[in-house]
């Protein structure tokens, strides 16, 4: 993720060119982001916060694109093609709509930006997918099928509510034992 100094800089306009909507091949929108930024291109690639469960025992917090696949990118002054990045490495094509090339606003920019920190400063408790009452699907073990409800999580444990036999159970799961239904 850029620093705000860094995305500062992109969003100097004094070149004055537009910014434009790049897709890159599947899974390979930081191949695409390094090749465009050697080649001196302004490229702007948000990313998504968020948890992911590592080795089936603990949620670790990690990175996405926040819109797999597509990032922006502009010349940094009008001397300066913008053709060669369709066959940059990691490029699939520049969106179009018809005949004409997808440009984004630096505003829309900026706005995608300020979602960008607020998931980054996102803690536990707004990432989570194991908030209390939600019902989950135990995958793991002897219970596995049985659906019952969170009471707590932390990254390491999953609380749960299971009605067996027409009693409450209070379990503890890894969060990779548990799935949201």
């Amino acid at each position: 993720m850029l620093s705000d100094d860094a995305f500062s800089a992109l969003m100097n306009d004094t070149c004055g060119q537009p910014w434009y909507v790049v897709l890159s091949k599947p899974r390979q929108e930081s191949v695409a982001e390094q090749n465009l930024i050697r080649q001196s291109y302004d490229v702007y690639l948000p990313w998504l916060k968020k948890l992911k469960v590592r080795a089936k025992k603990e949620l670790v917090p990690t990175y996405v694109p926040l819109f797999p696949r597509y990032m922006f990118c502009r010349a940094r002054d009008a001397e300066h093609s913008i053709a060669p990045v369709r066959s940059s490495y990691g490029v699939t094509s520049i969106l179009r709509f018809g005949m004409e090339l997808a440009t984004v606003s630096p505003q829309t920019l900026l706005y995608i930006r300020n979602l960008e920190l607020k998931a980054d400063r996102a803690g536990y408790e707004a990432l989570t997918p194991f908030k209390p009452g939600v019902q989950v699907r135990i995958r793991d073990g002897a219970l596995e099928g049985y659906e019952a409800v969170v009471t707590m999580s932390d990254t390491q444990r999953v609380q749960v509510l299971l009605q067996i036999l027409g009693k409450e159970h209070e379990l503890s799961f890894t969060p990779g034992q548990v799935v949201p239904v």
